[in-house]
């Protein structure tokens, strides 16, 4: 259902069903969104021969493509659709097997860099930039080192709150952020 869903979203953004449809809502993405939350579905999103074509075209940085043409649709909606877009290709980033697949399409490198440089909101120049640093190990890296040298170690300060249930994890972050230089006091339940 993934795969026919993409298909037609495909079609009506760009292919044999987008003259029935001019003006797009500022939601056309949503759904693809709400799928990008779920490994489970992630997985069958990575499946469609259609899901990064669609978010490609969804980043609307070709100026020849019909949405920014001969179906030039409203700045407000291309801002949303491009924002979804991003979002999309972030969630996709951040998990495993979406970042092996990403990494592996020059294209999509290509066009968030573009994004981050000429987004139509903040929204979607974040999103572009979130999946960059999940993508790009590098520009993680080199993001990471100019924060820790923009950062004050005096105002590094943080108190933990968490459900007892959950004290592996919370150790595991608090490890995380004392290797960064935070200061970081939490309350140990003792077993």
């Amino acid at each position: 259902m993934i795969d026919v869903a993409l298909a037609n979203q495909l079609s009506i953004f760009s292919g044999a069903t987008a003259g029935y449809t001019p003006a797009l809502p500022t939601f056309m993405l949503r759904s693809v969104v709400h799928l990008c939350i779920s490994d489970v579905n992630k997985n069958f999103l990575l499946q469609s021969p259609n899901m990064i074509k669609l978010l490609l075209e969804a980043l609307l940085l070709d100026p020849a493509h019909i949405r920014n043409g001969q179906l030039d649709q409203a700045e407000p909606v291309k801002g949303a659709i491009q924002k979804d877009a991003a979002e999309c290709f972030m969630q996709l980033a951040l998990y495993d097997p979406g970042r092996d697949v990403l990494q592996n399409v020059p294209e999509v490198l290509d066009a968030l860099r573009m994004l981050a440089e000429e987004a139509l909101t903040e929204d979607a120049r974040h999103a572009a930039e979130g999946a960059l640093m999940a993508l790009d190990a590098q520009l993680l890296s080199e993001k990471q080192d100019r924060t820790a040298r923009e950062l004050d170690s005096d105002q590094l300060h943080v108190m933990m709150s968490y459900q007892w249930a959950v004290q592996k994890t919370v150790k595991r972050i608090v490890a995380e952020l004392q290797g960064r230089g935070y200061v970081v006091w939490f309350d140990v339940r003792w077993t």
